[in-house]
């Protein structure tokens, strides 16, 4: 009992909190008013019992902040932050400058500087959230795991520390760095209220979603940090649940508030009883929304769905309220659990369980060590996709990746529901459909564009969570090494630094095997129907080749120039959001807006912009992806019109001369690696230094 009653107790807190917020949404309370109830509700219990909360993180929390503050990094990025934000507000200020007061002759009047401190507001809640959901799953996933890597988690387990005391500790610490990024911004826009125009209801309403998704996302970071051996496995993980949940919540949300506002759906009967199919779907819809309340984008457009635009306190507290609801209750189960099975899944992880070595009729052993296969003439190759790379990572990588591959395929199979339905008779009479109207040929054919579109999407979605994935997989791939102790052993071998860096490259990439058979079954459910060339689906494969390489490159030039697999990973992490894309938005701030703000409208034009402009599109990974999958080469060309122009620019070759430099990026990252390699490894061509050389 004496264990039990702190989750009891946390249980209360958590039922008073919910029950106070639906005070203040009976009570008509303002956002700001029940936001300081709700504080007020934490603090009190939190100074009448701040020697059970001060127990409740221990010695770990004080050593890990003080850890965490001392370093360089956590106040460069923090300082990057501001000035990025603040970078934004001088670039949106003189554009708007520009035009509000006609060329600096005009008087600016109030009303105009109340519009331009909303639309900043927008903006920087917006990229604010997104630098949390970027940053959360790759500072907390690997706090435990990265202990388990180091093999430092056995000296924490054979202290006197208690479970919650390492999780608590290792998590709260890491939480109060990231909300120093939400708190490192509000100065901004404390400045903008000079202004006006900015709400406090919609200002302290952002905040608290952040702050929200900050504990939430930190919560499902430490469950994969704590049920993971490797921290590259529970940041891709973490940020693959994140990205899951986002997505799936937003279709099924989609379509269960379409199929409750669809009137022909028909009826049958239960036990002699008359039910509608639209009240049942109702009913599914009102549970389904509290799922995808913790998602902030879908909670906000289904609010200003339902309230026609009109933004209300009231309606800012029922959103506030779902959200924490889901939050909180996700976060208290994913933290009990990861509390209680801490040492358990930690021992079995360190020292395993047995395993059973199958054999043949004959007796031989089959599959040789462990299950695997034989080691074979490519021992480094068999090592880093087999021994290291084999991917067996227990249950929940096998949710993760079901769940990934059920959203991929979920909208080709309602889609062929919503097309041929009407064909089966049962079905007919079941949902009281019209007959079929359309020809069975024609129905087809639009069944097969619709699958154009997704399999567009699909392939691009699909390619950016591969070269995410050989990022991140590359960034433990020389840096495990040293976390395992096993550098010294891998560096005494006779292999060359080829050949080690050919192994390593080898398993980053076909480490991603499952995720490249979901993406081939994708493009041949694609081609089966017909909804795609098959030209176009070889030369997307030889694109998203060329993209994994590099991105591969990019994880192991990370690894071999970092201390720990956890730095690697968080710089492996930034850099390929930035690559994969992220420039644009870089560039867009630094220089495209104010080049515009500058020049004359005459230097603007020209095919020369245009065509660096088609460059630096064809080198975006995504939107590539999703362009190539074509219909039908000659009327389906201009499909999506990215890279096609009227003037004699570079047009379609654009996504080939980027392709050209992306392999020449993933040249010159291999280059830079292996050389790296060579002098971590000792294997330089002059060998190592003399002595009279060191001093």
């Amino acid at each position: 009992m004496a264990r039990a009653w702190p989750w009891l107790a946390t249980a209360g807190w958590f039922a008073g909190l919910v029950a106070l917020g639906y005070a203040g949404q009976s009570l008509d309370w303002s956002p700001g008013r029940a936001l300081a109830a709700a504080l007020a509700w934490t603090a009190v219990p939190a100074l009448l019992f701040r020697t059970a909360v001060r127990n409740m993180f221990g010695p770990v929390f004080v050593y890990e902040v003080v850890r965490l503050g001392r370093r360089r990094s956590t106040i460069v990025w923090r300082l990057l932050y501001v000035l990025a934000m603040l970078g934004v507000l001088g670039v949106m200020y003189l554009s708007w400058l520009e035009d509000s007061s006609n060329g600096g002759r005009g008087i600016v009047s109030p009303v105009k500087l109340a519009e331009f401190a909303t639309n900043f507001f927008y903006v920087f809640q917006t990229l604010q959230y997104l630098v949390v959901v970027v940053l959360t799953p790759a500072y907390v996933a690997g706090c435990i795991a990265d202990e388990k890597e180091r093999k430092t988690l056995e000296f924490l387990l054979a202290t006197d520390l208690s479970g919650h005391e390492i999780v608590f500790g290792k998590l709260a610490a890491r939480v109060m760095t990231l909300l120093m990024y939400v708190l490192a911004g509000l100065p901004v826009i404390a400045f903008l209220q000079l202004f006006g125009g900015i709400d406090p209801d919609l200002l302290l309403a952002g905040t608290a979603a952040t702050v929200g998704t900050v504990l939430g996302l930190s919560s499902v970071a430490i469950f994969f940090s704590v049920t993971l051996r490797r921290p590259r496995d529970a940041i891709a993980l973490t940020y693959l649940a994140v990205a899951a949940y986002a997505v799936g919540s937003a279709a099924l949300g989609a379509v269960t508030q379409g199929l409750a506002s669809s009137p022909h759906l028909g009826a049958f009967t239960v036990a002699g009883r008359y039910v509608d199919w639209q009240e049942v779907f109702e009913v599914v819809r009102d549970g389904f929304d509290w799922v995808a309340s913790g998602n902030v984008l879908y909670a906000t457009i289904l609010y200003l769905e339902t309230s026609r635009g009109t933004v209300t306190p009231a309606g800012i507290n029922a959103v506030l309220l779902k959200f924490g609801v889901f939050w909180g209750l996700t976060s208290v189960a994913l933290l009990a659990y990861s509390v209680t099975r801490l040492r358990a899944i930690a021992l079995r992880q360190t020292y395993g369980t047995a395993q059973v070595v199958r054999r043949d009729r004959q007796g031989r052993v089959v599959g040789g060590w462990a299950g695997r296969p034989p080691v074979g003439d490519d021992a480094m190759l068999w090592k880093e996709v087999f021994a290291d790379g084999s991917g067996r990572r227990g249950c929940v990588a096998v949710v993760g990746f079901v769940a990934t591959a059920v959203l991929v395929f979920l909208a080709p199979f309602v889609g062929f529901v919503a097309a041929f339905l009407a064909y089966v008779p049962f079905a007919r009479e079941l949902f009281d459909l019209p007959p079929e109207g359309e020809s069975f040929a024609n129905r087809l054919q639009d069944y097969a564009r619709f699958l154009n579109g997704w399999v567009r999407v699909a392939t691009g979605v699909l390619s950016t969570l591969l070269m995410l994935g050989a990022a991140v997989r590359g960034a433990g791939a020389v840096s495990g090494e040293r976390d395992r102790d096993t550098w010294v052993s891998l560096i005494s071998t006779p292999l060359s630094v080829g050949e080690m860096l050919r192994g390593k490259f080898l398993g980053v990439v076909l480490g991603m095997r499952r995720l490249t058979a979901t993406l081939l079954i994708v493009w041949a459910l694609a081609l089966a129907f017909g909804a795609v060339e098959p030209a176009m689906v070889a030369l997307s494969a030889g694109f998203l080749a060329v993209y994994v390489s590099a991105f591969a490159w990019l994880g192991i030039f990370c690894s071999v120039t970092a201390r720990t697999t956890m730095v690697a990973t968080v710089r492996a992490v930034l850099a390929a959001a930035f690559f994969v894309g992220g420039y644009l938005f870089v560039g867009q701030l630094c220089c495209c807006l104010p080049f515009v703000l500058v020049a004359s409208p005459s230097n603007l034009s020209g095919n020369g912009l245009e065509s660096a402009g088609l460059v630096v599109l064809g080198m975006v990974p995504p939107l590539v992806m999703g362009w190539l999958p074509m219909h039908h080469l000659d009327d389906d060309r201009h499909g999506l019109h990215l890279f096609v122009t009227d003037t004699a620019s570079v047009g379609e070759f654009a996504p080939v001369v980027g392709l050209a430099l992306w392999a020449l990026f993933a040249f010159f990252l291999a280059s830079l690696s292996s050389a790296r390699f060579a002098v971590l490894s000792n294997r330089t061509a002059a060998g190592p230094p003399r002595r009279e050389d060191r001093r």
